[in-house]
């Protein structure tokens, strides 16, 4: 009898201190997000060899509340869509940066029937840097680039670029990059940390769980929203950085990111 009301009561407590984390972290940045809003291009880059598919259609059912987390964050956020590996080795732009409400259609075209990631030739595809290249993605001038590459490989096949042609268009065009990879790939685990950016872990994406993905997404939109902080906390002078307002307070921005996470586990177990 003691141990079951220990345990309601631990219950108790982890749901009052959930909420309060919830709570507090989303007013003491709510003020702060009203004064100042940091525009950022996000590019997805994603591998779509054989065995994606669960990862593009976790894409699909998750993109509405990552996008969401990033405007509770602070950043007014637009999307563009590269693939790559798909059967051929093309590399297709999917679809030019555009609002959340557009994006569902072009992650719905992404197939898994390819057999190689051309991660750098991609990346460059992305930067607008590829000798092959016709169509643009339509970047703001005033918005921080945000690369993200989804793979379950390390890159191979590349025809043009390698890793340090790579970094450089990567500090060229002042982006940050991160990689959602399937493995321990060093190389480009380093490009990421090099610039801005974190390495995480495909296969919880790639989970069956919903409560798995959930938790990822929310981790990686917290990791997200302060990267973008930590950018123009860096680069004031930055077009996207300089509009002479405070940027959101990070501080509130983790205690709300951390108390989502909490709820979204207790939710899911």
């Amino acid at each position: 009898m003691v141990s079951v009301m220990k345990k309601q009561l631990n219950k108790s407590w982890t749901a009052l201190l959930n909420t309060l984390l919830l709570g507090f972290g989303l007013f003491t940045f709510t003020a702060s997000v009203n004064a100042s809003i940091i525009k950022t291009d996000i590019v997805m880059l994603v591998d779509e060899s054989g065995s994606m598919e669960a990862v593009h259609n976790n894409l699909i059912d998750s993109i509405g509340t990552f996008a969401g987390l990033l405007q509770s964050g602070g950043l007014d956020a637009r999307f563009a869509l590269i693939g790559f590996g798909f059967a051929g080795d093309k590399l297709r732009l999917l679809s030019p940066l555009i609002e959340l409400a557009d994006f569902s259609a072009p992650l719905g075209l992404l197939e898994a029937w390819g057999s190689t990631e051309k991660i750098y030739d991609a990346t460059a595809f992305a930067l607008e840097a590829h000798p092959d290249e016709t169509e643009e993605l339509d970047y703001r001038d005033d918005a921080v680039k945000n690369l993200i590459v989804f793979a379950d490989e390390s890159s191979n096949n590349d025809v043009h670029f390698d890793a340090a042609d790579i970094d450089g268009l990567l500090k060229q065009n002042s982006a940050l990059f991160n990689v959602v990879l399937g493995g321990n790939f060093a190389e480009l685990e380093t490009l990421a940390k090099n610039n801005g950016g974190n390495s995480f872990d495909l296969n919880l994406l790639n989970s069956p769980d919903a409560g798995v993905v959930a938790d990822f997404v929310a981790d990686f939109a917290a990791v997200k929203i302060q990267e973008t902080i930590d950018f123009c906390d860096e680069n004031p002078g930055h077009p996207a950085c300089s509009g002479g307002q405070p940027v959101p307070a990070p501080a509130g921005i983790l205690l709300f990111s951390l108390g989502l996470l909490l709820v979204s586990r207790r939710q899911f177990r």
